[in-house]
């Protein structure tokens, strides 16, 4: 007799994945959540082996992710013994944004102006800053983001969408903070009602 000389195990189970989007670069450190999980297990994304694989625990495993072309992928988790679970979709590999215009492209140092920013890539929870001022942004889709100028010192600054993962593109002098207009002096100060002087 050998006690104890075979296990039987659970197949593993994925719960959750953290992030859940990045680059296509790869080089994201994915943190995944379930059960099941033995030493020696492996992970793929998108068929793609997980690299630097950490079973930390029965129920979380850390790899870095390989590079991929955009769009959803599965996550398969396989034990020693071939059991293995698969979340569907469970990580999107994301484009970087890409700003194509910003409009108008000038306006007052107080702010309150309505940008539209005009490109690719924009994903829900993107961030717009305006020369160092995170913006409030009033609308957003993958194309356009509407946001609203801040007050800000006169002179030209650059733009940057970041998206949630990170990614980030810059329109460098997108905008300029323009001081209103002054009149010191007219000269005439008087003329005739029928007009046609020189001012």
């Amino acid at each position: 007799t050998l006690s104890s000389g075979y296990t039987y195990q659970a197949a593993p189970t994925l719960a959750s994945v953290s992030p859940i989007a990045g680059p296509l670069a790869g080089g994201t450190t994915l943190t995944l959540t379930g059960t099941g999980y033995v030493a020696g297990a492996t992970v793929t994304v998108g068929g793609n082996p997980c690299g630097s694989l950490s079973v930390d625990s029965a129920t979380q495993i850390t790899c870095v992710n390989a590079a991929h072309a955009a769009g959803a992928t599965d996550i398969v988790v396989t034990n020693t013994d071939t059991q293995s679970v698969t979340l569907v979709g469970g990580y999107t590999y994301r484009p970087a944004p890409v700003i194509s215009s910003v409009n108008p492209t000038g306006g007052p140092l107080g702010g309150g102006t309505t940008l539209t920013i005009i490109g690719t890539g924009f994903v829900a929870g993107a961030t717009v800053d305006l020369g160092g001022n995170t913006l409030t942004v009033d609308s957003l889709n993958a194309t356009q983001i509407i946001a609203d100028t801040d007050p800000h010192g006169a002179g030209t600054v650059n733009l940057t969408v970041t998206n949630v993962d990170g990614q980030s593109d810059v329109e460098v002098g997108a905008f300029t903070y323009e001081p209103a207009p002054s009149i010191s002096s007219v000269s005439p100060v008087a003329g005739a009602l029928a007009g046609g002087n020189t001012l």
